[in-house]
């Protein structure tokens, strides 16, 4: 018991804060959402831990001080600022059919990516998002939040309004490294890739059905190399987790 007891003191919770926080003499009155399950679901006591998380690389660490109905006030112990990942991952995602794509944000912001792109594309699912691109935005924004309370990561990726292909590819910044994932003969292994001190990584992923030719032709144009994953066909959620991994561990994080 007494253990128990000594583990549940010493835990550490989490939240998630995008807006500017009043920070007034090292005090945060936080409200809202986030006050609401700190207080009523996680139940914390004053001397709890709590860090907050701005999703721009700061951590503050803090102590809760006072629980007061809908507002729960924290005292700033230490302010973290971590720097920003050297390697910035886009990740240009097909939208897959069934509404997989809210799985595949957790995950991706799980792993560190910086930019999640839903894409239309020819095989993918445009039908099901196209008139409903608002309210998917802001489910998918906080479960980005969610994940990094889950998982620590201070960096919040940036979740991008559903675009076309070619305006992806339109917009991507010049240089850097441009990868598709293909299932024909001439894509290559990622890690024979040139690796170059790449700080830009864009890689796009297909539907299960695979980008259209036109797309992939349209998408080589663009200097995109073809890549393989694996052997066999994935869906796209697995696609798109195995394709930032394999991309962390060949041009680092």
């Amino acid at each position: 018991m007494v253990n128990r007891i000594r583990q549940t003191m010493s835990r550490t919770y989490r939240v998630f804060a995008t807006d500017d926080l009043p920070l007034e003499e090292g005090m945060f009155h936080l409200q809202g959402e986030e006050s609401r399950h700190l207080s009523r679901v996680l139940r914390v006591r004053v001397g709890n831990a709590v860090e907050v998380l701005d999703g721009r690389g700061t951590i503050f660490r803090t102590e809760v001080v006072g629980v007061n109905g809908r507002v729960v006030v924290l005292k700033n112990l230490e302010s973290v600022q971590v720097a920003k990942p050297r390697v910035a991952f886009d990740l240009g995602v097909s939208l897959p059919k069934g509404g997989g794509m809210d799985d595949i944000v957790r995950q991706l912001t799980e792993l560190g990516v910086s930019f999640i792109s839903p894409l239309f594309s020819e095989h993918g699912d445009v039908a099901n998002v196209e008139h409903r691109a608002e309210a998917k935005m802001g489910k998918w924004s906080r479960i980005s939040s969610e994940a990094c309370k889950q998982s620590g990561n201070p960096w919040a990726p940036v979740i991008r309004e559903p675009r076309s292909f070619d305006r992806w590819l339109r917009e991507l910044p010049a240089g850097g490294v441009r990868l598709i994932g293909c299932l024909g003969a001439n894509a290559v292994s990622v890690s024979s890739v040139s690796k170059s001190f790449a700080t830009d990584i864009a890689f796009a992923i297909g539907p299960e059905g695979g980008f259209s030719e036109v797309e992939k032709a349209i998408a080589e144009d663009a200097g995109f190399v073809p890549v393989c994953l694996g052997p066999h066909t994935m869906k796209v959620g697995t696609a798109a987790i195995c394709a930032l991994a394999v991309a962390c561990e060949k041009f680092g994080v």
